[in-house]
C-alpha cells in the first residue's frame, strides 16, 4: 500500500528532476542521487553508499527540487 498522495505524472516529474540534478551533481561532485519512493526520501550516494537522505514528504516536484539545492550546498 502506498503512503504518498501523488499522480503518476507529479511522481515521473519528481524522477524527471532527481534524474537531472543527480547528472549534475555526478559531474561537480561525483554524487548520485537516489530515490527511495517507499519511504518519501531522495537519497545522496557517493562511491555506492548513503551519506545523506531528505524527506521530500508532501512535496510538489518544485519542492523537491528546492529542496535537493538547499542540501547540496557545502558538500
Amino acid at each position: 500500500m502506498q503512503d504518498w498522495d501523488w499522480t503518476e505524472r507529479e511522481i515521473e516529474e519528481i524522477r524527471l528532476i532527481i534524474e537531472h540534478m543527480s547528472a549534475s551533481l555526478n559531474i561537480a561532485y561525483g554524487i548520485t542521487l537516489l530515490l527511495d519512493i517507499a519511504r518519501e526520501k531522495v537519497l545522496f550516494c557517493r562511491n555506492g553508499k548513503t551519506f545523506k537522505s531528505i524527506s521530500i514528504s508532501g512535496d510538489n516536484a518544485r519542492g523537491v527540487l528546492c529542496d535537493i539545492m538547499e542540501n547540496s550546498v557545502n558538500l
